[in-house]
């Protein structure tokens, strides 16, 4: 990353707007030191048919209908989704090497540039071992688990992106089910992020635009990072505003939905995480609860016991 990204310090706090400003900074970094090649809808559209060089992309647009397909195949006209105008950097673009989707959070999250938003170094030795799953994924852990202990084994050999695309058409054809067109055994799991977490570490520090809804956005940065054993994760979360709607919150309770922690399929979790997090005093507080709880504790999130978390763990 940028020094800027590396100078940072737990509990330090910035504005979107700066993050922004050091968000394509750092992608610019990625490009310099990474072979990589790029996309978006918008310039797919224009007749460019394959991703095209770093010197190409440009961020300014016009408007264009974008031809969508529904889960059932059937070419459909709608206009155009925030996310056809997001521009794609593909890193490893090479016959060696799978191509490994980096995204701007600047691109991605729904935050104001004035928003202010908090740096964390979060460990996560308390969460990592529970972590079987992102948040919309539908893949069972066990064969997910046994897929990346394959790719380790000729990650680093020079035809590794055949051996690659070998494998997983041999576990599409051994786990064949399907889910409106897509193959369960990986669906939501963003396979490729795992290659490039193991090959370059952390590149990007992903925001989080739900406050008290941590790694509904962003889980799989949270899943890949938990898999590998990681002992902490970089990350900036969005301060959300207190009962004065012009002041920010100094403290307030979150959770860590479910299906993060389930092992096999959607909606299949046992537990969950509650937490609650104090900016002024610089301290996190965490429980795993029983997923029975979670509706409750979900729908009342904003109005919970203040002293609630006083009878869970610190996480230091």
């Amino acid at each position: 990353m940028i020094k800027e990204f590396e100078q940072l310090k737990n509990w330090d706090l910035t504005t979107m707007g700066y993050y922004s400003y050091l968000d394509f900074q750092n992608l610019a970094d990625v490009r310099s030191k990474h072979k990589c090649n790029t996309h978006s809808d918008y310039w797919w559209s224009k007749g460019i048919g394959k991703p095209y060089n770093n010197d190409d992309v440009s961020y300014v647009y016009r408007w264009f209908d974008p031809k969508h397909k529904n889960w059932k195949g059937e070419e459909t006209h709608q206009n155009p989704y925030w996310l056809n105008y997001r521009v794609d950097t593909y890193i490893e673009h090479s016959n060696t090497q799978p191509d490994q989707l980096y995204v701007t959070q600047s691109e991605t999250r729904d935050i104001s540039t004035r928003d202010m938003i908090l740096y964390l170094n979060l460990p996560l030795e308390y969460f990592r071992d529970d972590v079987k799953n992102t948040t919309y994924g539908e893949f069972d852990y066990k064969v997910v688990d046994k897929f990346f202990k394959e790719i380790d084994k000729f990650i680093d050999e020079p035809d590794a992106y055949n051996k690659f695309r070998n494998l997983v058409d041999e576990y599409n054809t051994k786990y064949p089910e399907t889910k409106e067109s897509q193959i369960v055994w990986s669906r939501n799991l963003e396979m490729d992020l795992h290659w490039s977490f193991k090959k370059h570490g952390q590149l990007n520090i992903p925001v989080l635009d739900r406050p008290y809804r941590w790694f509904e956005a962003s889980s799989h940065t949270f899943f890949h990072a938990c898999y590998l054993k990681w002992d902490s994760l970089k990350m900036f979360v969005k301060v959300p505003l207190g009962g004065d709607p012009t002041r920010l919150r100094d403290s307030w309770d979150f959770y860590i939905p479910p299906n993060n922690f389930s092992p096999t399929h959607y909606n299949n979790s046992e537990i969950f995480y509650m937490c609650y997090i104090d900016i002024k005093n610089k301290k996190i507080y965490s429980k795993k609860y029983p997923v029975s709880e979670f509706e409750y504790l979900k729908y009342n999130i904003k109005e919970l016991d203040k002293n609630l978390y006083k009878e869970w763990d610190r996480i230091l």
